[in-house]
């Protein structure tokens, strides 16, 4: 699945800045454009991990892997605790 949001700890619209020195990479970190300088910036949506699962109806999850280029923080800042009980079942 692919979603046209970011994901980060509020509901809102933020800028996303397309850098030019590293290809594929992005960020919603002001500081980073200002040091290194980007080629693009877009105002993009922006939700919760808990938002976007809620609203797909998932309220279970066993695994995730979060990579988002050191905003991994953010991401999870406001996230709920039970989300991340993990259940390891040995079969």
């Amino acid at each position: 699945m692919t979603f046209n949001v970011a994901l980060g700890d509020f509901e809102g619209r933020t800028m996303l800045y397309i850098e030019d020195w590293l290809a594929g990479g992005s960020t919603l970190f002001n500081s980073w454009h200002k040091d290194y300088g980007h080629s693009l910036s877009i105002p993009v949506k922006i939700t919760t991990l808990d938002n976007l699962l809620k609203s797909f109806g998932i309220d279970r999850i066993d695994v995730v892997k979060i990579d988002v280029e050191s905003a991994e923080l953010m991401v999870l800042r406001a996230t709920y605790l039970n989300w991340f009980i993990l259940n390891i079942r040995l079969t």
